[in-house]
């Protein structure tokens, strides 16, 4: 459904499946909409024209789904540089064994990778300030995992604390992240440079719920502003 803030007229769109995150493009004339797939229906994106009233669909991709047992797609969001879009196979709540990162060109929409993490239950692909790395946290395990951004591979796996993932926010220098996790409340302290834990912050006194933690906030969490 889209409100228009003019007059709070209200329209509503078709999409393939259940839809989950809406993200508008970096220059705001498009908005990539990750639905989550159902028994008939691949989990994907469904791209709209927000540059015309009647908000054309212009692209709509699926996720490939190699090697998959669970599916249900959750984030997505762009890289740093906006050159690509990043989606996420989760897989259902009570399920969370999804592992799939998908990319996709922003200017062709066409898929140009995908890859299989350590993570399992993968939510979020969080941009470093620089651009250089996506982390991705999760639902499933207590594993981030680093992927390079430019080879689009994986170049770390982390694992921290004794739940599953949370988020992760960067001091603005990029030196440091922070990641929650959600099933001790603590924050472990990351040297980005060395793609090592180096400290823990106990922020939860052993307990749950540890979720999220920020830096700063933008209309995709996930993204920084540019």
């Amino acid at each position: 459904m889209v409100v228009d803030t003019m007059d709070w007229s209200m329209k509503t769109y078709a999409v393939p499946s259940t839809p989950h995150y809406p993200v508008p493009s970096p220059d705001g004339k498009e908005l990539w909409l990750v639905h989550e797939g159902s028994e008939q229906v691949k989990p994907g994106i469904v791209v709209y024209d927000l540059t015309k009233a009647d908000l054309p669909v212009v692209a709509n991709m699926e996720m490939p789904l190699i090697g998959e047992e669970v599916v249900e797609a959750h984030h997505g969001n762009f890289t740093q540089d906006g050159k690509l879009f990043m989606a996420l196979n989760r897989g259902p709540g009570k399920d969370s064994r999804g592992r799939e990162v998908a990319f996709f060109d922003a200017k062709t929409k066409e898929l140009v990778h995908r890859l299989t993490t350590a993570s399992n239950g993968v939510g979020h692909t969080y941009n470093s300030p620089d651009g250089k790395y996506a982390v991705v946290t999760n639902y499933g395990n207590n594993v981030i995992t680093v992927i390079d951004v430019k080879n689009l591979k994986t170049v770390k796996d982390l694992r921290m604390g004794k739940g599953r993932m949370g988020h992760i926010a960067f001091t603005k220098d990029g030196k440091w992240g922070y990641v929650s996790n959600a099933g001790d409340g603590n924050l472990y302290k990351v040297d980005m440079s060395k793609l090592a834990q180096v400290k823990v912050v106990e922020t939860g006194a052993g307990q749950a719920g540890g979720g999220q933690v920020l830096n700063v906030w933008t209309n995709v969490f996930e993204e920084l502003p540019r």
